[in-house]
């Protein structure tokens, strides 16, 4: 189910609230100072492949080629300094439940509004998750900035009446430096788990994508349909993951 810009922004504030958000300030000559540095110019080419992919000139799958080669080509540290993060560590209180909190990272005005896209830290205890969700619609890339995060990611095969058939593609632990990504056409449904004391990924999701595929099953106000990948698989290795709210999710993993 496609949601507009407006949506989009409303359904990325309402998860923030849910998980933690904290807003940090920056003025405008730092940022000037900024957009002329080595991560400036990644901030900028991010917000180009941004565009690109919500105005149908890049492909969802091409986007995800796109942003984790230009996350190579970027020295990290660069990318940590922009980020202020050691400032977002100072200031951030965890939430109640072992939820990864969420941090917007402020955007030049201009360039944000004009990509459409989210700018987001995703900042883990160790055992805080991101529980298991799918996405409709919607392109997003996951840049591990510190510790490490277990990634399960799957391929969503169909919609079926209660649950999604999906395909198990990967459980790996991202480090510092590795991207990880999803679309409407591979890991559609990701589940991420903090393995170190504090891990943080950056996170660029981008939404109302034109729709490659139709879904059965609309997403939750935070663009996410939260399952459960955890129940036994059939004999082909396909699992048919129930659909279960935010709460039941929320008890189940976190």
């Amino acid at each position: 189910m496609a949601v507009d810009r407006r949506a989009f922004l409303l359904q990325s504030a309402r998860l923030a609230a849910w998980y933690g958000v904290f807003e940090l300030a920056h003025g405008t000559s730092a940022w000037a100072q900024e957009m002329n540095s080595v991560a400036g110019r990644w901030a900028k080419e991010l917000g180009e492949i941004c565009a690109a992919v919500r105005a149908g000139r890049l492909e969802p799958l091409e986007w995800q080629k796109a942003i984790e080669r230009l996350h190579d080509r970027v020295p990290l540290e660069e990318i940590v300094k922009f980020v202020d993060l050691d400032a977002v560590l100072t200031r951030l209180q965890p939430p109640k439940e072992k939820l990864g909190a969420v941090q917007d990272v402020p955007w030049p005005e201009k360039q944000a509004m004009a990509a459409g896209f989210g700018h987001k830290l995703f900042v883990y205890r160790r055992g805080a998750c991101t529980p298991p969700h799918a996405h409709n619609h919607l392109v997003s890339a996951h840049l591990v900035l510190k510790g490490n995060i277990r990634t399960r990611t799957f391929d969503r095969l169909a919609d079926l009446e209660q649950s999604i058939l999906l395909h198990p593609t990967g459980d790996r632990v991202v480090e510092p430096g590795q991207t990880v990504s999803m679309s409407d056409e591979r890991d559609n449904v990701h589940w991420f788990v903090g393995m170190s004391e504090v891990s943080v990924s950056f996170d660029v999701p981008v939404g109302d994508i034109s729709p490659a595929k139709q879904y059965r099953h609309p997403a939750e106000a935070m663009n996410q349909i939260f399952l459960d990948p955890t129940v036994p698989a059939r004999s082909d290795g396909r699992i048919e993951a129930p659909i279960i709210p935010f709460k039941e999710s929320v008890k189940r993993f976190a």
